[in-house]
């Protein structure tokens, strides 16, 4: 069995918990030579701290709450979290720690009441709400008690068309997504009107790769973490993206122009004015992949869309691309919803309208005319056609 010099020096450096946190301690905050190498060592050694060993060094972990090295910080907010300390203050400080740090714990090191906490802290806005959420869910032992409270977030926007898009859908994906981490067989009774079908893993891993590809992948433009580049909008949060599956599909193979509505350019806040090429060079399959990973990630979460999506998607009536304005006419954001199936596209009236009543009936009467004429032509025809001689 080989030996740990890390933990073998450790033991050597004292004879309790708090000597030995000590000494990390000391090792954390003075070694400036090798920072990074020094983080990623002593880093598992704090997280296995006693309570003991913990309390001994409460006082100095504020140290590290500022320490350059990520592992570090987010060891400090662990342990700090361990002590008891309240977590509005360590979110205020550094949220990104702090969720990386409750990542790293297991929930026999997290007092009973910190899901609870997460979600207070996602509905005030000082934590990412997808990446709290999902703490709070593999960290609760009550799911029942967590459903009821994912529910009460998700419901405000369960009647609200993606027209009226705001926190409120924000909040009501990161709670879906939340209860979409509990096993289908781990669901409390009751929450069958929350389920989304989940993608599977092959798919998703197909869409990051097509999302990612080096040279025709959705990254150059919409960036690492769907949140857009400059001229080009964010996917993350995106009624375009998460609304309709089929309006979807239509803009990625047949492309948009025009302004883009409910998707503001992070650079001066004004709607995009862009142009998205048709991906044509994508299949469908390809085509629904891509968008199914774009809309279960970036703190997205909208169902699977499938190549029949994609195939159902239908070209504009003029030009090589959707204009929005249309694409919107016939896909208006009021259908959309998280949850639920969606009402039939509109008709663009453009291009049909219903008759009035009075044409209706007046094409009715002469349809059934002609064929009464059309009848009784054939039938005096048939009627007087002369018998051949035998």
């Amino acid at each position: 069995m080989p030996i740990d010099f890390r933990r073998a020096a450790l033991a050597a450096a004292g004879d309790t918990e708090a000597k030995r946190a000590n000494v990390l301690m000391q090792v954390a905050k003075q070694n400036v030579f090798f920072p990074e190498k020094t983080a990623k060592a002593i880093t598992p050694l704090l997280l296995e701290l006693s309570n003991e060993g913990v309390f001994s060094i409460n006082k100095d972990l504020d140290a590290l709450l500022d320490n350059n090295e990520p592992g570090l910080r987010s060891a400090a907010v662990a342990l700090k979290v361990r002590s008891g300390a309240p977590l509005g203050a360590l979110a205020q400080r550094d949220p990104q720690a702090l969720l990386s740090a409750i990542a790293s714990m297991s929930s026999d090191q997290t007092p009973e009441s910190l899901p609870a906490t997460l979600i207070d802290l996602a509905e005030a806005g000082q934590l990412d709400a997808g990446q709290a959420i999902v703490q709070a869910d593999r960290l609760s032992d009550d799911k029942t008690a967590l459903f009821e409270r994912l529910a009460a977030m998700a419901e405000p926007a369960m009647d609200a068309g993606f027209d009226a898009w705001s926190d409120t859908h924000r909040l009501g994906m990161a709670a879906l997504a939340g209860m979409h981490q509990t096993p289908d067989e781990d669901w409390p009774e009751g929450y069958d009107q929350y389920r989304i079908a989940r993608a599977e893993q092959s798919v998703l891993e197909l869409g990051k790769e097509r999302y990612f590809h080096e040279e025709k992948g959705c990254v150059k433009c919409h960036g690492e973490h769907g949140e857009g580049t400059a001229g080009f909008p964010p996917l993350a949060m995106s009624p375009m993206v998460t609304g309709d599956p089929v309006r979807a599909a239509t803009i990625v193979k047949y492309g948009l122009q025009g302004e883009l509505l409910h998707t503001l350019n992070p650079a001066d806040g004004k709607p995009f004015s862009a142009q998205m090429e048709p991906l044509s060079y994508y299949s469908n399959t390809e085509m629904a992949a891509a968008l199914t990973y774009v809309r279960q990630s970036f703190g997205n979460f909208a169902a699977p869309i499938t190549p029949k999506d994609v195939a159902a998607a239908r070209p504009p009536a003029e030009g090589l691309m959707w204009d929005a304005d249309l694409l919107l006419a016939k896909y208006p954001f009021e259908r959309d919803r998280i949850t639920g199936p969606l009402p039939p596209p509109t008709i663009d009236v453009q291009t049909w309208a219903p008759p009035s009543s009075g044409l209706a009936l007046m094409l009715v009467v002469v349809g059934l005319g002609m064929l009464l004429i059309l009848g009784g032509t054939y039938a005096g025809k048939f009627l007087h056609t002369p018998t051949p001689a035998h």
